[in-house]
Parts: C-alpha cells; sequence; structure tokens
C-alpha cells in the first residue's frame, strides 16, 4: 500500500512541499467542563498525525479532534503563532520571522526587532526615540522588569546585526536563543497577565446549581 503524501509548509525548511504521512494515532481522551467534572468534549477521539518533509526529512507533528477541525493544526515544532492576547503587529512580525529562520538568519532577528518596536508602540512608548531609549523607557515604567530589560538589549543588538552589512552575520544557533528571549517578553508583557485575569474569572465563577 502506497503511503500518503500531500503538500504542507514545512516549519522546519520553511518549503511549501510534499510530505510523507508516517504515523497516524487516534484515542478518546477524558474531557472536563468548568466544574472540574468529566464531560462530553467537542469530538470523540483526538488523532495525533506525524508527517515526514520530503525536502529536508525532518517531522511534524500535527492534531486533528474528531475531524470537527477544518483542518489538522500543527503541534510541533513551533508555529510562531502566538495567543491572541498579543497584538497583531507583534503577531505578524514574529510569524513572518519564523518563516525565515533557517533560510535567513538576519532577517530572523531584523523581524524580531521589529516585534519589540511594535511592542513599544502598543505599550505608547514614545516612536520618535531609537529602540534603544524606547525599551529603557518602559524597564523605567515597570512595563518590563530589570532582567528583561538586559534582554530586549540583546535582542536590540542582534536586530542591528541582521539590518546592516556587517561581517559578522546572525547564526542558526543565536536565532534560538533570540526567539526564547523574545518569547519570555511576550509572556511577561501579554499572556501571563490575561492568564491571572482567566484564573481570577474562573475562582470568581458562582458554581452551577
Amino acid at each position: 500500500m502506497a503511503t500518503k503524501t500531500t503538500t504542507l509548509d514545512c516549519p522546519h525548511c520553511s518549503n511549501h512541499t510534499q510530505h510523507k504521512l508516517r504515523l497516524v494515532h487516534s484515542f478518546e481522551p477524558t474531557w472536563y467542563g468548568e466544574d472540574g467534572k468529566p464531560c462530553e468534549g467537542p469530538g470523540s477521539s483526538v488523532t495525533h498525525l506525524i508527517y515526514e518533509c520530503l525536502s529536508c526529512n525532518d517531522i511534524s507533528l500535527y492534531m486533528s479532534v474528531d475531524e470537527t477541525d477544518e483542518e489538522p493544526q500543527l503541534c510541533y515544532p513551533d508555529s510562531g503563532i502566538l495567543d491572541s492576547s498579543v497584538p497583531l503587529a507583534v503577531r505578524k512580525n514574529y510569524i513572518e520571522a519564523k518563516s525565515v529562520q533557517k533560510k535567513s538568519p538576519n532577517a530572523f532577528a531584523l523581524l524580531v526587532r521589529r516585534a519589540l518596536e511594535a511592542i513599544c508602540d502598543d505599550k505608547g512608548v514614545a516612536s520618535n526615540k531609537p529602540l534603544k531609549q524606547r525599551l529603557d523607557s518602559m524597564a523605567a515604567q515597570g512595563i518590563i522588569p530589570p532582567t528583561l530589560a538586559e534582554v530586549t538589549g540583546i535582542l536590540r543588538i542582534l536586530g542591528n546585526a541582521g539590518a546592516h552589512n556587517s561581517p559578522k552575520d546572525v547564526t542558526i544557533p543565536q536565532t534560538w536563543r533570540i526567539e526564547k528571549l523574545f518569547r519570555a517578553i511576550v509572556e511577561y508583557v501579554y499572556i501571563a497577565p490575561k492568564m491571572v485575569a482567566d484564573a481570577k474569572k474562573s475562582i470568581a465563577k458562582p458554581p452551577e446549581i
């Protein structure tokens, strides 16, 4: 029996290319309601699919819920899609950065720098100032803590290296560090506050009778 192939955007090599289906695994999970009790979920089963990219030979993991999803959702590796609590301009720059991470590390660093600028814009930090001053201002206002203020400085420097004609190019291993540092900032500024707010709402919600 021939192995199924389909055309996907590879999150590893960024090519729109043929992928070979290597594994399908379905199971019936236990779903829980807001009251913590088991309940009927959105579907009777969850299916995991592993595809191999025929361009770079790396694998990706997708998930679908009882075929209720319009298309399987990418679980591994990270697609670059940030939580909806993150402003659209920040998310768009990061998604674009992820799409070129391996092809052009310099472009990746530059786009993450743009995402930092978008965070400054969202927080109302003066746009007529150099990025360093804007990041320092965010730290002074308590938008980011001192540790992350140092992180933003590192990202700014690496972003500058990607933007200018420099003998030292940004390397792929450096993009891994850039990504982790940037995600730490986004988690602190946007995602963690939303998680705390959601948790408070769930605790304050009166129990169902």
